[in-house]
């Protein structure tokens, strides 16, 4: 049930987007020189097309689609989105980590969903969860191949609270991600 449920609340989203974010709402490390690579600079985009980041000069992430809804979030904001059901998602960023290694082209990012709630009719999922990608990007600059964990903490209301099971073989996986033109 807890997947079904899970699935059906991912393809009822409609849109949403905010604009602006706080400065300190991504950290970025650059390890040995220090300095943020210009072919990271701009939008990558998931073979499931369930993420997408986009990377400013700085490493910062400025937006990010989630797979949960397939959501674009915008750093230390919330995000309000209505449903095909009546009801809204609310999406709250927590700290987002963005980590390059520029001799191994290792490129780590790390999204903190503090708060998730998603009302779908009389059923509500409410939540939150972390996800961590780390990989190489590709010698060509275009593909990053990153292995992917999730860690959700996901209750559904169906009407009385049940916690939703963590299946690990389910929340890990490996991930490309291209460089859009």
């Amino acid at each position: 049930m807890g997947k079904v449920l899970l699935s059906l609340i991912g393809f009822c989203f409609l849109a949403g987007c905010q604009i602006g974010q706080p400065k300190n709402a991504v950290k970025v490390f650059v390890n040995e020189d220090g300095k943020f690579p210009s072919f990271l600079v701009g939008r990558w985009v998931s073979n499931n097309e369930d993420w997408e980041f986009t990377f400013d000069e700085e490493g910062v992430i400025t937006s990010a689609m989630i797979s949960m809804g397939r959501v674009t979030i915008i750093p230390g904001q919330t995000t309000t989105v209505p449903m095909r059901m009546g009801g809204k998602g609310v999406y709250e960023p927590g700290e987002w980590t963005v980590t390059y290694t520029p001799s191994n082209h290792q490129l780590a990012v790390e999204v903190e969903m503090k708060q998730i709630r998603a009302e779908m009719g009389t059923h509500i999922l409410e939540g939150s969860s972390r996800d961590i990608f780390v990989g190489v990007v590709s010698e060509e600059k275009n593909e990053w191949i990153a292995d992917w964990v999730s860690i959700p903490h996901y209750t559904a209301f169906v009407p009385e609270p049940h916690e939703l099971p963590v299946d690990p073989e389910d929340n890990a996986a490996e991930i490309v991600f291209k460089k859009a033109k």
